[in-house]
């Protein structure tokens, strides 16, 4: 659990230091570059300019985060920089923890420019980006965070202190401090913060007391009825203030009350009770609670007006995409849509396309827009926008700008934004005050929130009287001594105080999920699997969990089952036909394992509730057993009996479930071994799983189904050369094959074609599988294995069956004076059939070809050749009284042009016939894997779905990651891919930008890399052999950091400034 944000007096904050800190750590990943050789000239221009004004000097520290400090002409520094803080008892640090000094030194919102001079910044392209310090919500990662950080929160109180805002923001903290369970512990030195660690029962009570702590109010010591914070009244940079806080009475958070509350005596001797809980609960025991009602309900409206907004488009989309599309071949057909003429363009559209909700986030920002403007018109609120942003950038050199280089453009908005002066930042106080506004805000935030997937929860408080507390006290405790439904009345004296309470604000915490858990589940969802989720979880916890996994979307249906609405079967079939008339966009059922009970008991019920669960998109079942798990599973494969199930889990209370299914997947973790131990598959992450199911699941599909198929093809294309050949003896059932040789065709001589096959078979690279889980469908349709393909594998081998049969007669049998032998007859369609069997298997219907399959065909066909030499040697010694074959083919019929000639002639027949059967195929309704397959040649577009793929493929142990593109002939220059091509008669390579990555390939690798990647992009020696030195260590080369680099390129640049200044005063003199 991590706390991520809050609201406090109609103002939103983002606490993500976790993630400013982190991209501080963290090196950029691809090394800066000079982008050309006039960034020394303008470098030298820069530093040539004397002047007696300071300027600001914008540099970047080790780990590449931006900085500001003012320089004067000599180059020192007159002030301090940012991560120069002074101690808070000048003995040791003021957090041994060091979150506020970590906070301190991280980059501040500044004006750059130039007041006098011209500015001192080189133009290198910078790569470590300022967006990656940016918080985004797993569950709609697009959407624009236009909260500001919890660090220009620190500097707002640094600066007004004395504020109506800053007073009570201070409170907020400090209620969150008091209002919890948590136990402070020292792990050694008391007086060293670092080891300063918090025990609660509950991680969302860890994680609101950590924010608080890093806010500044630091719980560090929790007795029998005190509580002690450290805290900053007089400013970040003083010495900090210990106080202690008498907590009189606590009311435990319990399912039933949903709220927690604590009633504080503080320093001063006033005594407050700070109450926190679920929004409903809080919001009907505010002063206010009429008007929150009122606002909440506005505030609901406005919600689903919105909702159903965005799911009219989705509905409309879906509409049209269901209609028949042009394919490649220009046959309507609903598949994917790409053309081959323009591989990488019409690649691009189709991928920034698919699954995409531009449009989605574009109706849900205007909604809000909406909202703002009738909210700043009502209450005369100040609402900076982006434009507003860019303008408060001024700079009265134009060097400056010229200086700046940034790319793309949208990345300069961002950094304007990042730049903006906390000047530009005003909190009206007026606002503050402002009942309607505070409550209206705070309900907007929390929806807003709820739907990134954040569990909110409420702060509210009251003083009391001394003389109100000593008498409800004593109810108090008589109620917690009572041996008679003690809780219940506890709960009903509770109710005595927690009334006519204020909104004092709002937290959002984040159950972090496991990295690429919604991105697997969007890939999973567009693979055309239908995703439940069966969890023990509270429905609340579920539902949050749901969105920021990305299981229920903005635009959701929800229909949630209750027990205690009553009538299921109505809400069941009601919600079944809206689904079936298509008036719903997006539709997730939320089932509690109560209401599962009762509809178990009901088999009319349970019909009903698994039609509407398959017909969904996504099922939350929450409360669930572990016996409840497995009936789910069992339910629909009964119910749907052409249906695959799949079950993961990774705890020992999902074994049940996923030995129910068709497939039971475990995942090794922190929940321990039994579930992987019990499972059919086991991987370390949920992430892990789009892997094993959209690249191994499809390639051991392909397999099976072409192994089954080249066996049956082999089969019927040889034996019915036997059928074709007794129409010339009279039907008697004479063999034209010689009897070993017969016995040995399926084991010596055709089965390792269907092995190989079978197993080392891969139709796609990985990247493009994963970029592209459409593909997936091939699987799910029967594409690879029907009666359609079947029919077609046999009829091919029948009519080349008799294409061998009759040519081998007519081509050889009829005039063939020297040796027209049975056994040299025969020979020849043997030997046809070797040949065009592993032809096929190994070449034609395999695309991954790689040294194993010339391997199969000179062991096959030339293992044919060399039986017939060892079978005539033998048959030399003992005689054959059917078939002459006494050293018959090296020294009779193996000698002659026109039995070679037959052979040679009969293969290429064969083969000819079956290459344009393929090529009319494709030409004419080409499947989605034909297109990929052939857009796969190309390196450009092969490239954009390695891009695509990365976050999967990098977690690979032979992904092709910067280093190899390099060492391929990349040349890794800027955020853009291009792909390249080399000119027949010149060495100029042409480019094709195909993404958001710039890789410029060498011309003279680019033949030899094309032929190398068109084997096997991911499975080459160099980078297995790379990859296993650098997991034992062994050669391991010393790489440097890109900071490293770009403080020897400034260095560089700084030397050749120096050097020009020399040239030119020397030039002067």
């Amino acid at each position: 659990m991590v706390f991520r944000k809050f609201s406090v007096a109609g103002h939103a904050w983002v606490h993500d230091l976790d993630i400013r800190l982190s991209a501080q750590e963290e090196p950029p990943i691809v090394a800066n570059k000079i982008r050309n050789s006039t960034a020394s000239a303008r470098l030298s221009t820069s530093r040539k300019s004397q002047s007696s004004t300071q300027v600001h000097q914008k540099s970047r520290d080790q780990h590449g985060v931006l900085r500001t400090s003012v320089t004067s002409i000599g180059g020192k520094e007159t002030g301090k920089s940012a991560g120069d803080t002074t101690n808070i008892d000048g003995t040791h640090e003021r957090l041994s923890v060091d979150i506020l000094h970590q906070m301190a030194s991280l980059p501040r919102k500044s004006n750059v420019g130039s007041i006098g001079g011209r500015s001192s910044m080189a133009t290198v392209q910078r790569t470590g980006t300022i967006q990656s310090s940016v918080w985004k919500s797993s569950a709609d990662p697009k959407k624009t965070q236009s909260h500001r950080s919890t660090v220009e929160l620190l500097q707002y109180l640094q600066t007004n202190p004395n504020g109506v805002y800053a007073r009570r923001c201070r409170f907020f903290i400090l209620s969150i401090a008091i209002c919890h369970s948590c136990i402070p512990e020292f792990e050694g030195d008391l007086n060293n913060l670092k080891n300063l660690e918090y025990n609660a029962a509950s991680p969302d009570e860890i994680a609101l007391v950590s924010a608080a702590r890093d806010l500044g109010f630091i719980v560090t010591d929790r007795q029998h009825q005190s509580l002690t914070i450290c805290s900053y009244p007089q400013g970040l940079d003083m010495p900090p203030v210990n106080e202690v806080y008498k907590i009189l009475e606590t009311i435990e958070f319990s399912s039933a009350r949903k709220r927690m509350s604590v009633l504080v005596q503080f320093p001063d001797g006033r005594i407050c009770i700070i109450c926190k809980g679920a929004d409903n609960v809080i919001l009907e025991r505010l002063r206010s609670s009429d008007l929150a009602r009122e606002k909440a309900a506005d505030i609901s409206k406005q919600s689903d007006t919105r909702k159903a907004m965005e799911a009219e488009f989705i509905m409309a989309r879906n509409s049209l995409s269901s209609l028949p599309r042009a394919s490649v071949g220009s046959v309507p057909r609903a598949s994917i849509n790409i053309n081959r003429e323009n591989a990488v363009g019409s690649l691009e559209n189709w991928l920034s396309n698919t699954n995409n909700e531009d449009e989605v986030h574009e109706i849900a920002s205007n909604a809000r827009r909406s909202m703002q403007v009738a909210r700043q018109r009502k209450y005369g609120e100040k609402v900076i926008t982006p434009r507003e942003s860019l303008s408060s950038l001024r700079y009265e050199s134009s060097a400056v700008t010229r200086s700046i280089d940034v790319n793309p453009i949208t990345e300069l908005v961002d950094a304007a934004k990042m730049l903006q002066t906390n000047d530009d930042f005003v909190i009206d106080d007026r606002l503050v005050l402002n009942e309607d506004y505070v409550i209206e805000r705070t309900l907007e935030h929390i929806e807003d929130f709820s739907t990134e997937g954040l569990r909110t929860l409420l702060y509210s408080y009251r003083w009391m009287d001394k003389e109100e507390y000593d008498v409800w006290v004593v109810s108090y405790s008589e109620a917690r001594t009572s041996l008679v439904d003690r809780q219940l009345k506890i709960e009903n004296v509770g109710e005595l105080v927690e009334h006519n309470l204020e909104l004092c604000g709002a937290t959002a915490i984040e159950d972090k999920l496991q990295k690429g858990v919604p991105e697997t589940i969007d890939k999973l969802r567009r693979a055309n699997i239908r995703l439940w989720m069966l969890t023990g979880d509270k429905r609340e916890t579920a539902i949050n969990v749901g969105y920021a996994c990305r299981l229920i979307k903005d635009y959701s249906t929800v229909v949630v089952l209750r027990t205690e609405e009553g009538d299921l079967t109505g809400k069941i079939t009601a919600a079944l036909s809206e689904i079936e008339a298509g008036r719903v966009a997006h539709c997730v059922v939320v089932i509690d394992g109560a209401t599962l009970t009762k509809i178990e008991e009901d088999m009319t019920l349970m019909t009903l509730f698994i039609d509407l669960g398959v017909k969904a998109d996504s099922v939350v079942c929450c409360r669930a057993s572990p016996s409840q798990k497995a009936a789910m599973v069992i339910a629909v494969r009964k119910k749907v009996k052409d249906s695959i199930t799949l079950a993961i889990g990774d705890g020992a209370n999902d074994i049940a479930m996923i030995q129910s299914a068709d497939v039971g997947i475990g995942i090794t973790g922190k929940e321990g071994l039994q579930a992987a131990r019990t499972s059919d598959y086991s991987i370390a992450q949920f992430r892990y799983l789009s892997k094993l199911l959209l690249v191994h699941g499809r390639w051991n599909y392909v397999r099976i189904c072409k192994y089954i198929l080249g066996t049956f093809y082999k089969e019927i294309m040889f034996y019915l050369t036997q059928f074709f050949f007794q129409s010339n003896t009279m039907y008697t059932g004479s063999s034209l094959y010689e009897n070993w040789s017969l016995s040995m065709f399926n084991t010596l001589f055709t089965s390792l074609p269907v092995i190989c096959i079978g197993a080392f078979e891969k139709d796609m690279n990985p990247a493009t599988l994963i970029a592209v889980p459409e593909l997936y469908a091939k699987g799910q349709q029967n594409q690879a294995f029907n009666f359609k393909v079947f029919a077609g594998w046999m009829v091919l081998a029948c009519g080349q069956s008799a294409l061998i049969s009759f040519l081998s007669y007519n081509f050889y049998g009829l005039y063939a004076l020297r040796d027209n032998s049975t056994y040299a007859l025969g020979v020849i369609p043997f030997s046809v059939c070797i040949f065009l069997i592993t032809l096929k298997l190994q070449f034609l219907e395999v695309r991954a070809r790689t040294i194993i399959n010339l391997a199969v065909v000179l062991i096959s066909v030339g293992g044919w050749f060399i039986w017939n030499l060892i079978i005539g040697a033998i048959m030399g010694r003992n005689g054959s009284k059917i078939f002459y074959v006494s050293h018959a083919f090296e020294q009779r019929f193996g000698q002659y042009a026109e039995w070679w000639a037959s052979f040679w002639v009969i293969i290429a027949i064969c083969a000819i016939l079956e290459i344009i059967i393929t090529t009319v195929r494709t030409s004419i309704a080409p499947t989605d894997s034909d297109v990929f397959a052939q857009l796969e040649g190309d390196v450009g577009v092969r490239l954009r779905l390695e891009e695509e793929a990365w976050e999967e493929l990098q977690a690979s142990w032979n992904y092709a990651g910067h280093d190899d593109l390099e060492a391929r002939g990349f040349d890794i220059v800027g955020d853009e891919y291009e792909s390249q091509s080399q000119s027949r008669n010149s060495n100029l390579t042409s480019s094709q930008k195909i993404g958001n990555r710039l890789f410029r390939k060498k011309a003279s690798n680019v033949r030899r890399h094309a032929r190398d990647d068109s084997q096997n992009s991911f499975g080459s020696v160099t980078r297995k052999r790379d990859s296993i030195k650098q997991k034992f260590g062994l050669g391991k080369e010393y790489r440097k950091a890109s900071f490293e680099y770009e403080r020897e390129i400034e260095e560089i640049l700084r030397h050749r400034a120096g050097d020009m200044d020399i040239e030119l005063e020397n030039r002067r003199k």
